[in-house]
């Protein structure tokens, strides 16, 4: 009678299982950030301080961050998980931005002074009509008081008299295009189209997206056509969303070291690298298939 050899019992479990884990993570770090960014919630201002500065400005987009985080955390349990995208965008911009700070610190303190400037550049019409614009006004004029190397920027300045140019200023203040920045950090093409120009195609609207909606045919000729997100694109928007609010909290804590939260987060990364190696693994092709 011939030996019988025992088959080792293989079960395939599909990536999209891991979705739930995924979240559990993203939850994680998101409340890691929210402790990171306690110092921010009670912010000391110091005035002419570079790195005073570059920690307020690093703190608040780290906290739209946060919030785009949590955002993506509760919409990727919902039937409108295909609204995470936007979310998913305002992270990798929000981190971007950040290390692009810590990179050029003068550019912290330009994000900061640019507030009143960009009031008055973004104003429409009606705005202009309203009593709120001469208050505009006056806090571009104090800001430029303040800071007068600030009429130093290109064409800050018209006219003989060179009297201030607001508009220009907030132009000269603003950061770099987003994929200059991407590109200068080191990120490849790769990470700028999985990051922020997939996402940006649902804000847009752009046919590459919604013609995702037509799902099957019916039996009589008509297409059923839906928003429903495709679960392996939900699974990449929360596993890149852990990835890159993990990415911001690690920015963090180099300007608000925290020991307690930074062993904290040590077990919570050790559990997204070993989510994302097995769905990694999930999408190579098996041999023999």
């Amino acid at each position: 009678m011939a030996e019988i050899v025992p088959v080792p019992l293989v079960i395939h479990v599909p990536a999209t299982a891991q979705l739930p884990r995924l979240r559990s993570l993203l939850e994680d770090l998101c409340d890691l950030l929210d402790r990171a960014l306690g110092p921010v919630r009670r912010f000391r201002r110091e005035w002419n301080s570079l790195d005073n500065d570059l920690r307020l400005a690093c703190g608040l987009h780290a906290l739209n961050a946060l919030d785009a985080a949590r955002a993506v955390h509760v919409l990727s349990a919902t039937e409108f998980a295909g609204t995470v995208a936007p979310h998913f965008r305002t992270i990798f911009e929000a981190l971007l931005k950040i290390r692009w700070m810590r990179q050029h610190p003068p550019r912290a303190r330009a994000f900061l002074e640019s507030e009143p400037f960009e009031r008055y550049a973004l104003a429409t019409t009606r705005v202009k009509k309203s009593d709120r614009w001469p208050k505009i006004v006056a806090e571009c004029k104090d800001a430029v008081a303040r800071h007068p190397h600030l009429l130093n920027l290109a064409k800050a300045t018209v006219g003989v008299k060179k009297r201030p140019n607001f508009k220009a200023i907030a132009s000269a203040l603003r950061m770099p295009e987003l994929f200059e920045m991407a590109k200068s950090l080191g990120m490849d093409e790769e990470d700028y189209l999985i990051d922020h120009a997939v996402p940006s195609l649902t804000p847009h609207t752009s046919v590459v997206h919604v013609k995702n909606y037509p799902k099957y045919q019916h039996g009589d000729g008509t297409v059923a056509v839906s928003t429903e997100l495709d679960p392996t694109m939900l699974l990449g928007y929360v596993a890149r969303s852990a990835t890159r609010i993990g990415q911001v909290l690690q920015e963090v804590l180099a300007l608000y070291p925290d020991g307690k939260i930074e062993f904290d987060s040590e077990n919570v990364a050790k559990g997204l690298a070993d989510v994302t190696t097995m769905l990694r693994n999930s999408m190579l092709p098996r041999s023999g298939r």
